[in-house]
């Protein structure tokens, strides 16, 4: 897009039902944002919740929010698709 780069770099502690992140975000025209978020699953299914703020603009204004996003993922159960075939042995035979 005419030149556009951005670059990011972040970090993530989680644990068996819970996880916290944050990301550092920069781009070509001197803007700097930080998203932070969390997520809490129980087995199939996780709800999150992430914000973006704008931290410096290249373009003088104050730093203002840029994003919400909150989402609910759902796990399906994990069923064996392949068939066991399943002999019978008649060892007198």
């Amino acid at each position: 897009m005419k030149g556009y780069f951005s670059a990011g770099a972040g970090a993530v502690l989680e644990s068996r039902s819970f996880s916290v992140s944050a990301l550092v975000f920069g781009d070509r025209e001197k803007n700097f944002d930080l998203q932070t978020g969390f997520a809490l699953g129980t087995g199939s299914l996780e709800i999150f919740y992430k914000y973006r703020f704008n931290l410096a603009s290249g373009n003088s204004l104050l730093p203002f929010s840029l994003l919400h996003q909150t989402g609910i993922a759902v796990g399906l159960n994990n069923v064996e698709k392949r068939r066991i075939i399943k002999t019978i042995n008649y060892p007198n035979l």
